[in-house]
């Protein structure tokens, strides 16, 4: 079931993903497959794009991330609109952990920890 290209992982990891176009330039769809080490489907995301030959940073990142570490393998699929699955690569990410908080996230939280402990000091402590 699974061909080229195939990312498999020696350790399941959270996921991945990586940066993909069409090789023939024009719109196209691209669908990522994310297996466990026995071949069976986690997730199936797709997304579009537009091939071109710019070299202005324009294919699409498409990935995806588990909860825990139960994927072994991820496998990409492109189709261009002549129907060929003809595809160009980049740089794949794989994900060792989980889900990161992002810095807005973390700085939300610590002002609300920050106003929690002032009121506390301040209704509570002579």
């Amino acid at each position: 079931m699974l061909n080229s290209p195939t990312q498999g992982f020696n350790t399941a990891t959270f996921g991945g993903g990586a940066t993909i176009q069409a090789d023939f330039f024009g719109p196209f769809t691209a669908t990522l497959l994310a297996f466990d080490d026995s071949f069976n489907l986690l997730a199936m995301v797709t997304e579009t794009g537009n091939s071109n030959s710019n070299g202005d940073g324009s294919a699409i990142f498409i990935g995806f991330q588990s909860s825990t570490a139960d994927v072994s393998y991820l496998r990409w699929i492109v189709k261009d609109i002549n129907g060929n699955n003809d595809e160009a690569i980049g740089p794949t990410v794989i994900y060792t952990s989980g889900a990161t908080p992002e810095p807005s996230s973390l700085i939300l939280m610590g002002s609300g920890v920050l106003g929690l402990a002032g009121f506390i000091r301040r209704r509570f402590l002579p």
